[in-house]
């Protein structure tokens, strides 16, 4: 089954864009729970410090349990205009009443407990450490105990909290600038900070991570980070390098396929069209020269030497003229196998330009004024002679072919630097848009002049003249405006 051009490049835009866009499904799942598990371990960090800085205030209360009222007052206050009203009185009345709790936790190990302390509460206490593994319920009314029963005796400290929370998000790769609120609700007013100039930090947009704690959650450390998600993006770093490569070499295949169907599908129709063109330009000398040699044979005439001369002179141009045709497609053919073969010879350009223009204004169907000049009137080049007719005859017949039914041609040839030639065929056609120029030295290439096909050719002309010249270190070049018509300048080193 075949399948249309535009089917394919359907099928392949539609494949090409599932897979970009499963790239960045699967890049956006995996952002969103990179983040999430982000937000987990910043949580567990807060979690961990809180339960580090319980631990720290246990010490203290283990090695000094009288000093947990003057702790209290002035621990629970200092760097805050916003006090709690813990006056030394409601912390002996809560002392009674906390007694068994503190009993308790000094039952504890207390060697255990120094590790703890002189490791900054990083190494926990095995028998403290293992209430908290349930991470549900439990830990939750535990912790709420705990700080029931430590919050009145030593308040929190916030720097202590801080530097715990420090180390922690550290272990989850986490460092970022940050600080940390001790907040107590309602009123959301801030007890004490870690920060020193918070209000200016508050500005840049950090974000807030809030763990409330005490008996009814009545206290909270608010956590700014600056922007953690970049954290997120900078471990994802390989990967989003990589999917860009990818998406990268995609899109140039993408580009490089497409560019190339649309190529093939162009020198298709190019072929298409020279295939249809050179039967046609084939079939016009072959015709003209079959019926100039039939009329010799068929009329009484053939003994009369102008009639006859008249009749084969016209057979041997078309000859010429289709012998150059042929020419042209094995000039083409022993380029693209880099076989090139010039014979070199002198000619003298006034002479060839003015038989060139005699044939071609034989052969026109139109009215044609030639001006021809060369400076100095005996201009000689060195050139393969065959190719040099045929780069003029290319050149005039397209001012002719592209043209009202009354052409004025001027061909020009004059030395320049003093040695090398330069000849130029300049016509009042129709002129060749801006935008085409650059295409019509390209093989098989026509102007195209919409559903008309009133100009017969394949396409060659053009793209023979360039590489013929090219291959002896010539070159061609054309200005030309619409309506106004074309000037072809060509370039032959001597």
């Amino acid at each position: 089954m075949k399948i249309s051009l535009k089917t394919t490049i359907l099928i392949i835009c539609i494949a090409i864009t599932g897979v970009i866009g499963y790239q960045f499904y699967w890049l956006n799942n995996l952002y969103s729970d990179s983040k999430d598990k982000l937000d987990i371990n910043i949580r567990s960090a807060m979690k961990s410090a809180d339960l580090g800085e319980l631990k720290m205030r246990i010490k203290i209360l283990e090695d000094d349990p009288d000093k947990s009222g003057s702790i209290s007052a002035s621990a629970g206050f200092s760097g805050s205009g916003t006090a709690i009203s813990n006056t030394q009185t409601s912390i002996n009345e809560t002392n009674s009443s906390n007694l068994s709790v503190h009993r308790q936790i000094s039952y504890t190990d207390s060697t255990s407990l120094k590790d703890t302390a002189a490791a900054g509460g990083k190494e926990s206490a095995p028998e403290i450490d293992v209430l908290f593994k349930d991470g549900g319920m439990m830990e939750k009314m535990l912790l709420k105990g705990f700080h029931q029963a430590i919050d009145n005796l030593v308040f929190p400290n916030v720097q202590h909290y801080d530097s715990l929370l420090t180390k922690e998000l550290e272990d989850f790769g986490v460092n970022k600038i940050h600080y940390v609120d001790l907040i107590k609700f309602p009123g959301d007013s801030i007890i004490s900070t870690s920060s020193q100039d918070s209000s200016l930090i508050r500005e840049k947009g950090m974000i807030a991570f809030d763990y409330p704690f005490g008996s009814r959650d009545e206290y909270n450390y608010r956590l700014w980070i600056d922007n953690p998600n970049s954290a997120v993006l900078k471990q994802m770093a390989g990967i989003l390098t990589a999917s860009l490569l990818v998406l990268l070499l995609l899109g140039w295949l993408f580009y490089y396929l497409m560019h190339t169907i649309w190529r093939q599908k162009t020198l298709e129709e190019m072929k298409s069209d020279f295939i249809n063109n050179m039967t046609h330009e084939f079939k016009t000398p072959l015709s003209v020269s079959y019926a100039a040699v039939d009329s010799l044979l068929v009329t009484d005439k053939a003994n009369d030497k102008k009639h006859r001369d008249k009749y084969l002179n016209i057979a041997k141009d078309q000859i010429n003229h289709l012998s150059g045709l042929v020419e042209q497609i094995l000039s083409m053919s022993r380029n693209n196998r880099q076989r090139v073969e010039m014979v070199p010879e002198k000619i003298d350009l006034k002479e060839m330009s003015q038989s060139i223009a005699r044939q071609q204004g034989l052969a026109a169907k139109k009215q044609i004024e030639f001006d021809i000049q060369t400076d100095p009137d005996e201009l000689v080049v060195y050139f393969d002679r065959m190719h040099l007719a045929n780069i003029l005859n290319n050149l005039i017949g397209n001012s002719i072919k592209y043209s009202g039914e009354s052409v004025k041609i001027t061909i020009k040839s004059f030395y320049i630097n003093g040695k090398d030639i330069q000849i130029s065929v300049e016509d009042n056609g129709i002129g060749i848009d801006p935008e085409k120029q650059k295409n019509i030295f390209d093989k098989f290439y026509r102007v195209p002049t919409g559903n008309k096909h009133q100009v017969k050719g394949y396409g060659l002309g053009l793209f023979y003249v360039k590489e013929t010249l090219e291959r002896s270190g010539g070159s061609v070049y054309i200005k030309s405006k619409p309506g106004k018509g074309s000037v072809f300048t060509i370039y032959i080193p001597q």
